[in-house]
């Protein structure tokens, strides 16, 4: 892949590159068999590419050829970050088609896959981690802790009624919560999340631009490509 990624960009650079003679490649190295550690190192580089300038980086995740494994990785990063333009695969016509590493077919061959974030929204991050900490919560004790400690978040939530129709209920339709004789808790889809929100949010509070994460770990490699 490296020598055919070279010889491709050297023949489309001068059409992109804005007159810059170089090219500035990161290959990332993963475990195709182990998906905790190919999702860390993914979301680590979607984090600093995240972070750079006020808007950051647009990303796009090509899913074409990945096993399983990678696949699923680089889907979590786009579904739990919210920080990627795009999800996309190209397929080809047939076998002979298959072996082309250029535009193989006229019609199918751009496949856009939908990029669906799961935007809790910062009340139902705080509900969550209320009830990880304190739980388990009835509604009243909830609504209390809600309008006395997260008056900010909870303006719009006037009563018992509304919190449980308007936040609880949509969480506990995800699993992310669940109603207990003894009050709401967190839920098993939570706890299937949390691992992967947790690496996320380690990863966005390093801070760390891409060139840095390439200079301070072994896995991420930085290569300057002369393309003029």
């Amino acid at each position: 892949m490296r020598e055919i990624l070279r010889a491709l960009l050297r023949r489309e650079w001068p059409a992109i590159s804005g007159g810059r003679p170089h090219g500035t490649i990161f290959w990332c190295e993963v475990d195709r068999r182990d998906i905790r550690t190919t999702y860390e190192r993914v979301v680590q580089v979607v984090a600093a590419l995240a972070g750079v300038g006020g808007q950051g980086k647009e990303m796009w995740i090509n899913l074409t050829g990945g096993n399983n494994v990678i696949n699923f990785a680089l889907e979590m990063a786009a579904t739990l970050s919210g920080d990627v333009a795009r999800l996309y695969y190209v397929q080809a016509e047939n076998q002979d088609a298959e072996k082309c590493a250029r535009f193989t077919a006229e019609n199918g061959y751009w496949v856009e896959l939908p990029v669906m974030p799961l935007a809790l929204g910062r009340l139902s991050e705080a509900i969550i981690d209320l009830l990880q900490e304190r739980g388990p919560l009835t509604l009243p004790d909830l609504f209390s802790i809600l309008q006395n400690e997260y008056w900010d978040l909870s303006r719009g939530v006037t009563s018992e009624e509304v919190l449980r129709e308007e936040y609880l209920a949509s969480l506990w339709k995800q699993r992310l919560i669940m109603e207990t004789p003894e009050g709401y808790i967190v839920g098993p889809q939570w706890e299937l999340i949390r691992p992967y929100q947790t690496n996320l949010q380690k990863a966005r509070e390093a801070g760390h631009t891409i060139e840095e994460l390439a200079r301070i770990e072994p896995w991420l490699e930085r290569e300057e490509l002369v393309l003029g």
